[in-house]
């Protein structure tokens, strides 16, 4: 082990580190990423920074490519065997292998002629970098040779970050032995916030004499038999109650038996559970995650290892069940009296298929990343692919996809056809899958609009097959490709589709469908097979009553799930859902069995009192009957004072005008908005974060269609004033509605204009610049500036900065966030040179200027002007001398 000591300036500058955090690499596949903006003396990146890399037994190398995207900062890379790259003691940075110095791009070769020599395990990587100034962009590729065992590799999970995913609960019954029905009175919950991380999934009963399970939806289930040391892992943590008495327990079902499986028995739940105890703000991502308090999360690994199981119901043997997997129940039932149990990142994990090339039934929901796909650029020597064009690009988006984040290709509109293509752990032998097939979901978005049909592409055994499909939308819809020989085309070579399937070689899925530039989306890509033998189904809507209460002119209600699935061994069912009342919304009109919808009532225009209504589940051609969810709505009068707008009373804080920039600070005056007494925000306790809502007052910004945005950080509250920070979600709009609710009471909208840059400055007293002395004295008519010396501004409206700050965020002390844009000022018509442009630590949306006094200033007061981009700000006075 080698070891040496950085300078005190560097390690000034240390990022910790965190083993956990670390990025897991694919073997072979290139990974290009910007870290944050560096000090000018240097940093080290490691942690949730870095990356690493699981080499397997028999490996007899591991290759790191690192490849610069700027020739003006110098790069290290550093490797650690089993542990992470970082810092111990005073100063002593670890690692076992380094990058020779120098600039330029850099290989790394282990191997059993290494010292330390190539050995079995996780290698952490990390990067000291010495930079001017220059935000770092790095491609890095990690590459294996040899080696018999493959990583642990997820193929199925259920993190609940964005909603339920499909599980439910076992209120209805089931056809399958030893399947157990729940309480009708317990309540299915998916808790947005407080889970590890993010959300969850909370299920609460009262202490019916019953075993209330969560029932996993169709993508864990399946023939899971060709799996190497399969095992479900998830995480559980009881939340409220008197502990648990029994252990936790999964259940399977399959070919008329079940099998049983048993845990420890978790702690009891602590006191005072808040889902959202504190904010963490990840470095990398600019997000925030909730941390809970009070309980805490425990991790349980089910391995699919018969002697491990118990027998339930049924005679067919353990293997037999593993072929086909109709129905998983996680029991939540873990003590006799009422309680509530919370649980997340529910995974079917294996290391590997049981023949070296056989392919998995596998899933991608691009939730963290683009895991693996790449574009059909540069070309590749494989006869039948194709080639794309130079300048288009794929990259991973994390938000805007169906649900979550999506793949996206923008294409050039070049003389090559763009296509996607799947990563390697789809290429192999299909043989092992039943009735295999393709399903995934596509977007597309152009000026021309598009012309091509969809296209997926097979490359097998020295032939080309293509599944042509319809021409796409602008709005996300669900293909499935089944993987039989009628629905595809032989388009070169001589095999079969049967003799392709057992030797694929490529998979891609066409991405240009216009005669110019477009962008073009997928997400949710399955490799499913086929059930075996499905029960006879039925659809079951839960619960079967819904009840909402408003307030006249309040906000609506928020929203109740509904989960529709189809009982039955699993069987997926086309369903519809349709309101009865007008007032009556839902938020998809059907889909495929298990899902859960909301419902809600849109109170706009409703006068006070009761009023019932309906949604219908029907699932079309199957002769099944219609489930109906009763819905019944209670609009009382309203408590308070509705809130009013001033004319133009939504301006700049500091300048008055009416165009607002993205995380800048706004006030906005009117009657009605809130308390009678003013009340001033505070940071979130443990957080650098405003609050959204403050004296029962929140400020919703909203599309000009009337979509939710986002909520607007509160600097202070009253009934005649509202100060806020506009969210820099509202990047990218002309114009916005803000729509004030006072404890349930909400205003007409205002239209606010949006703007990239609306620079003002903060005043006191008759015009007076907020501006700082070089000497930290306040700058006034008796303490004057010094021509030559520097002048500290304060304003906002600045817009986006970089790096990004969240909205409602304090801004960090480092790295500091800057303003993209140039920026100039004049003191009285003279040219003030500007130093520094960026947003003051510690407070939220204020910009602070540093600029130097030019020699050829006035003396006395004169007027300071400052211009960002192209926006001019307000004229205050400073005084110089």
């Amino acid at each position: 082990m080698r070891s040496r000591t950085l300078p005190l300036c560097l390690l000034a500058l240390l990022i910790a580190s965190s083993v956990s955090a670390n990025t897991l690499l694919t073997n072979g596949i290139p990974v290009s990423f910007v870290l944050p903006v560096p000090p000018t003396q240097g940093t080290f990146y490691g942690g949730d920074l870095g990356y690493a890399i699981y080499v397997p037994p028999g490996a007899s190398s591991l290759t790191i490519d690192f490849e610069p995207g700027d020739q003006l900062y110098v790069c290290d890379v550093l490797v650690r065997l089993n542990s992470d790259v970082g810092f111990t003691g005073v100063g002593t940075l670890k690692y076992d292998y380094i990058t020779p110095s120098g600039g330029g791009s850099k290989t790394l070769v282990i191997s059993g002629q290494s010292f330390p020599s190539l050995q079995t395990g996780t290698y952490y990587i990390g990067f000291n970098v010495v930079s001017l100034d220059v935000q770092p962009a790095l491609t890095l590729t990690a590459t294996i040779t040899g080696g018999g065992v493959p990583p642990i590799r997820t193929i199925a999970a259920s993190t609940f970050d964005n909603d339920l995913d499909g599980w439910v609960r076992n209120s209805a019954a089931s056809s399958l032995p030893g399947a157990s029905q729940g309480d009708p009175t317990a309540t299915l919950q998916w808790q947005t916030s407080g889970g590890n991380p993010s959300g969850f999934v909370q299920l609460s009963r009262l202490g019916a004499a019953t075993v209330d399970a969560l029932v996993a939806p169709a993508k864990f289930l399946g023939n899971v038999s060709g799996l190497v040391e399969p095992r479900f892992e998830f995480d559980l943590m009881p939340i409220a109650g008197a502990g648990p008495m029994t252990a936790v327990e999964i259940r399977i079902f399959g070919s008329d038996t079940a099998f049983s499986w048993l845990g420890s028995i978790p702690p009891a739940p602590g006191i005072n559970f808040d889902p959202c105890a504190k904010l963490v703000l990840d470095p990398a991502t600019g997000k925030s995650s909730c941390v809970s308090s009070g309980n805490s999360w425990f991790r349980y690994t089910a391995s699919l290892h018969e002697p491990l199981w118990s027998r339930l119901a049924g005679a067919a043997p353990f293997a037999q069940v593993l072929t086909n997997i109709q129905r998983i129940e996680v029991i939540m039932t873990l003590s006799p009296f009422g309680e509530t149990n919370g649980m997340d990142n529910f995974a079917l994990r294996s290391r590997g298929t049981g023949p070296p090339n056989a392919v998995l039934a596998g899933y991608t929901g691009f939730v963290a990343g683009a895991d693996g796909w790449t574009r059909n650029y540069p070309a590749t020597s494989l006869d039948g692919a194709t080639a794309g064009n130079t300048n288009s690009t794929l990259r991973w988006v994390p938000f805007e996809g169906n649900p979550g984040g999506y793949v996206r290709l923008a294409s050039s509109g070049g003389p090559n056809r763009d296509f996607a293509v799947a990563p390697d752990r789809l290429v192999g032998d299909y043989t092992g899958l039943t009735n295999p097939q393709f399903e995934f979901d596509y977007q597309h978005t152009s000026l021309k609009g598009p012309s091509k049909p969809i296209e997926v592409h097979l490359i097998g055994a020295q032939s080309v097959f293509v599944w042509t499909g319809p021409v796409p939308t602008s709005t996300w819809t669900h293909y499935t490709v089944p993987l039989t020989s009628s629905v595809w085309t032989r388009t070169s070579g001589s095999d079969t589709l049967a003799q392709a399937l057992a030797n694929v070689q490529r998979v891609e899925i066409s991405m240009q469908q216009s005669t110019g530039p477009e962008a073009n989306g997928i997400d949710n890509v399955w490799l499913l097979p086929g059930p075996i033998n499905p029960a006879p189904p039925a659809i079951s809507a839960n619960p079967v009553t819904v009840a909402f209460s408003a307030q006249l002119r309040g906000a609506n209600p928020a929203p109740q799930p509904v989960s529709v699935t189809s009982i039955g061994g699993g069987t997926e069912l086309n369903f519809s859902i349709a309101p009865t009342a007008n007032w009556l919304k839902v938020s998809a009109p059907g889909g495929i069995t298990p899902r859960t919808l909301n419902v809600w009532p849109e109170i706009a225009g409703l006068a006070p009192g009761a009023y019932d209504g309906a949604v219908t589940v029907t699932a079309p051609g199957t002769g099944l009957g219609p489930q109906t969810v009763a819905v019944s709505l209670t609009v009382n009068e309203s408590s308070g004072p509705t809130p009013h707008f001033s004319a133009g009373g939504v301006v700049n804080a500091a300048s008055s005008r009416t165009q607002l920039a993205p995380g800048s600070l706004g006030t906005l005056y009117g009657t009605g908005l809130g308390p009678a007494t003013g009340v001033v925000a505070s940071f979130i306790p443990g957080t650098g974060y405003l609050p959204t809502r403050l004296a029962g007052v929140r400020l919703v910004v909203k599309e000009t269609s009337g979509a939710f945005l986002a909520e607007a950080p509160l600097l202070y509250v009253s009934n005649t004033q509202v100060n806020f920070q506009l969210p820099f979600e509202t990047l990218g709009r002309l114009a916005v509605w803000l729509v004030v609710d006072n404890n349930g009471v909400l205003s007409d909208p205002q239209t606010v204009q949006v703007v990239s840059n609306a620079p003002g400055i903060f005043t006191w007293g008759e015009n007076r610049a907020v501006a700082v002395n070089q000497d930290n004295s306040v700058n006034s008519a008796a303490s004057a500036a010094v021509r030559g010396s520097t002048l500290t501004v304060y304003l906002t409206g600045q817009g986006p900065v970089t790096p990004n700050v969240p909205t409602g965020a304090a801004a960090p002390p480092g790295p500091l966030a800057r303003s993209p844009f140039p920026a100039q000022a004049w003191i009285g018509g003279a040219p003030a040179k500007v130093l520094f442009v960026g947003l003051t630590p510690g407070l939220v949306g204020v910009l602070q200027i540093n600029l130097v006094v030019p020699s050829s200033a006035p003396s006395g007061d004169s007027p300071l002007v400052v211009q960002i981009n192209s926006a001019t700000s307000n004229t205050p006075l400073v005084t110089v001398r």
